[in-house]
């Protein structure tokens, strides 16, 4: 059945003023918008698996150390321009680099 799971997350979290802990994380099969969640995620893991990638940071730098999602940001910046360009999905008022982030706090 996967309609839905729970995913433990371990770590130190900053609304727990950085104490270790473990969360269960519930994660929907199918979300709300019709995306299979569970079948993107058995892709990306048959692809690290094809990498030769069984255990570890899944998102990494080439250093091997877990990667921060500002790591990314150039190259999702510059698909939201393409998208903004060749759809009407985002208004051509918006300015992607500026108004768009990944930062966390």
């Amino acid at each position: 059945d996967f309609s839905a799971i729970a995913w433990p997350i371990v770590g130190r979290f900053k609304a727990h003023h950085g104490r270790l802990g473990c969360y269960m994380i519930p994660i929907a099969g199918t979300t709300n918008s019709g995306i299979t969640f569970f079948v993107w995620t058995q892709r990306f893991i048959r692809k690290l698996a094809l990498e030769g990638v069984t255990d570890g940071w899944a998102f990494k730098r080439s250093d091997g150390t877990r990667a921060k999602a500002g790591d990314y940001w150039e190259d999702i910046a510059s698909k939201l321009e393409v998208i903004q360009r060749t759809t009407k999905l985002i208004d051509p008022a918006v300015d992607v680099w500026n108004d768009y982030g990944v930062q966390r706090s």
